[in-house]
């Protein structure tokens, strides 16, 4: 995952998740593991739009979208609308079409990508790591 301008969220009484285990594709049965820090972080613009609302962490749980916030439950209650996060995460840079770029972080097994390597950023788009550079890591954008 990559959240663009993240946002810090601290979750009070979350249960005790250390880390969450997924697929790294529906049709595959390679597995990633995230790792749970203290602090949370999703993007501004789910942030603006969802603010106050119950939401699901993707595979995660739910909480009411705060900056400071309480968890509600684990169960996936299916008309939840769902967001990425981004716990421990590294800073990334994604050169977009139009010449700009979107800043923000992504979960920390890109570090482990090399130079060439396409990966899809969940809700993001499909993104060619370049480097690691001064500012972070970076990629180009290639599509939705």
């Amino acid at each position: 995952s990559f959240v663009e301008n993240p946002v810090e969220i601290s979750v009070s009484k979350a249960s005790k998740i250390k880390n969450v285990k997924l697929k790294m594709h529906p049709d595959k049965e390679k597995f990633k593991t995230l790792y749970l820090g203290k602090s949370i972080f999703v993007s501004l613009k789910d942030f603006n739009k969802l603010k106050g609302k119950e939401i699901r962490l993707m595979h995660l749980y739910n909480i009411v979208l705060n900056k400071k916030t309480e968890f509600i439950s684990e169960e996936n209650e299916p008309d939840n609308v769902k967001i990425h996060w981004v716990s421990k995460g590294v800073k990334t840079k994604i050169m977009m079409p139009d010449g700009t770029h979107a800043v923000g972080i992504a979960e920390e097994n890109i570090e482990t990508l090399k130079g060439g390597e396409v990966i899809q950023f969940e809700r993001f788009g499909f993104c060619r790591f370049v480097c690691k550079g001064k500012d972070g890591y970076e990629f180009w954008f290639g599509h939705d």
